[in-house]
């Protein structure tokens, strides 16, 4: 072999040995990056939302208790669940007792009565009489002699004895007409506290039957037919689900942010429902130190049912066309906050200011700009200028 064929061969194998090198420099280097997911920096929208959890219970919801305790239940005309109108029949209790005491007072009611006209009639009578006679005694003209002159007498004489006769005949008429004014008074007393007795016993019979107030549905019923009713629990509750109500406990910090009459968003997995303030307490509570505000909600389409938790979105504050990216690229550190963007395969660390927080994205008002690649997975994993690799989820798992 010639030296110029071994010349050949000896160049050759370093050339061999030197890419080698190269490229497990470079295998290294690649190993030594790593994967992470990247997100552009946009302008968009972004607003602050607070959110607070609640039940909802209907707006209007009525119970009816029984004013008699201690009845049979005669007469049961709904069932749990049922949908009725307002004036809608419900049940009727025991009248046996109270008929008998509608009776009773009707009695006594038209006793009185006949007493009353009686006397009245008594009263109209004398009373003309008395006048007939004081127009007679005008007629004659005669003047009224003083009896009590002729008591040293001991006699009455002739010519005075009719004028003395006639007048305390019209003294008997008028003492006579005094207690039959009496007499009267007392029979109308009696005549109206029968009246009003009747009265009473009527409505009171009529109490025994029970009407809904309100439209709604039976959600509770504590009656059975035949079965005594009882006041310790209501009988019947009927509750309006067409607009239902859910009442929050709200901070002093939050309270500001609420105004009556204001819309806000209403959530139930995944149906959303405008809601309306309808009531703001300045006053906290002693207990929890937290406001009362009572959300309302139209619930014709009974998307919502009473009992259900829902939450409530409040809008705190909110921006157009502002630099929005992932919360979860934010990096915290001794209250700073930080960043890696991607820059030609490289971790470039930024500190940044961040503004408003919807919960899944920030505003970021300093540090970064439209445009830039954010790292939004891995970061926790690099440090500045480390270099990176760019990859899906399906990419970082393979």
């Amino acid at each position: 072999m010639t030296r110029r064929t071994l010349a050949k061969i000896a160049l050759i194998m370093v050339m061999l040995i030197t890419l080698l090198g190269c490229r497990k420099q470079a295998d290294t280097e690649e190993n030594k990056a790593v994967a992470v997911e990247v997100e552009t920096a946009t302008l968009k929208d972004i607003e602050e939302i607070s959110t607070l959890r609640g039940q909802l219970k209907p707006k209007d919801e009525f119970m009816i208790f029984v004013k008699t305790p201690g009845l049979k239940v005669t007469k049961l005309s709904v069932q749990m669940g049922d949908e009725i109108n307002e004036g809608a029949y419900l049940f009727e209790l025991d009248k046996t007792l109270a008929r008998k005491q509608v009776e009773q007072t009707k009695i006594n009611y038209d006793i009185a009565l006949e007493s009353y006209n009686n006397q009245r009639q008594l009263q109209q009578e004398s009373g003309k009489e008395l006048d007939e006679g004081e127009e007679g005694l005008n007629e004659n003209e005669q003047p009224e002699v003083d009896i009590s002159v002729f008591k040293s007498l001991g006699r009455i004489p002739s010519q005075y004895q009719s004028m003395v006769e006639e007048q305390m005949k019209q003294g008997q008429a008028a003492a006579s007409q005094q207690v039959m004014e009496v007499s009267m008074m007392t029979a109308q007393a009696q005549m109206e506290q029968a009246r009003m007795a009747y009265t009473t016993s009527i409505q009171q019979l009529g109490e025994l039957e029970y009407y809904a107030p309100i439209s709604g549905i039976v959600s509770q019923l504590n009656l059975q037919k035949n079965q005594m009713a009882l006041n310790n629990m209501p009988a019947v509750v009927i509750s309006n689900t067409d607009q239902l109500k859910v009442m929050l406990s709200v901070s002093s910090s939050l309270l500001d942010d609420l105004k009556k009459g204001q819309k806000l968003r209403v959530r139930h997995g995944d149906d959303t429902v405008e809601g309306v303030i309808s009531l703001v307490n300045p006053v906290t509570d002693l207990r929890s130190n937290l406001h009362t505000v009572e959300v309302l909600i139209e619930n014709h389409k009974k998307a919502f049912n009473s009992g259900g938790f829902v939450h409530v979105d409040i809008q705190r504050d909110k921006k157009t066309d502002v630099v929005v990216i992932p919360k979860k690229a934010i990096i915290t550190e001794d209250q700073n906050h930080y960043v890696f963007l991607e820059v030609d395969g490289k971790a470039h660390r930024r500190k940044v200011e961040l503004g408003i927080d919807s919960g899944e994205e920030v505003e970021v008002l300093d540090g970064i700009k439209k445009g830039d690649r954010v790292i939004v997975k891995g970061q926790h994993f690099i440090e500045d200028l480390n270099p990176v690799l760019i990859r899906g989820d399906q990419g970082e798992n393979s």
